[in-house]
């Protein structure tokens, strides 16, 4: 499903969308959140619920990363960004471990690792249709949607 809005972000290039919204992003993340500490302990137990809520319904969600555009992923502070990154992936793991959650994690952080495209994206965020059907399509190859994935918790 595709949520995002692309509406009135087109009518420029994208290298122009992706500088403009990223010097957002890392000033309201990066600049702005300098006291960032790790991930929303509230977000992690809604998280928790809503795994907790697919299980007892029968079934075993697929959490996937999204890749940044190359572009707006060179725009990122590296060290702040690893330093994030490994806050949230140790966060995952912390739910993978709590053997009432049954769930599968993708990581599709590269944009290599389902065959995207880096034009394919509206900004530096929001993949266009064609790298989220991508996406959904390296996922179902794998057995996510299906009920068999072959590299799940």
């Amino acid at each position: 499903m595709q949520l995002f809005d692309p509406c009135g972000l087109c009518d420029k290039p994208l290298n122009v969308r992706v500088d403009t919204q990223m010097r957002d992003f890392i000033r309201r993340q990066y600049v702005a959140d300098a006291g960032y500490k790790g991930m929303d302990e509230r977000g992690l137990q809604y998280l928790r619920r809503t795994i907790k809520v697919a299980n007892q319904n029968g079934d075993v969600p697929t959490l996937w990363v999204t890749p940044y555009q190359p572009r707006a992923e060179d725009l990122l502070p590296k060290a702040d960004h690893e330093a994030r990154d490994r806050r949230f992936r140790a966060a995952i793991t912390e739910l993978q471990q709590d053997n009432s959650l049954q769930f599968a994690f993708v990581d599709f952080a590269d944009i290599a690792s389902f065959g995207g495209d880096a034009g394919e994206f509206y900004d530096g965020i929001h993949m266009k249709p064609t790298n989220t059907a991508k996406v959904i399509g390296t996922l179902h190859e794998r057995g996510f949607l299906t009920g068999t994935p072959t590299a799940a918790k």
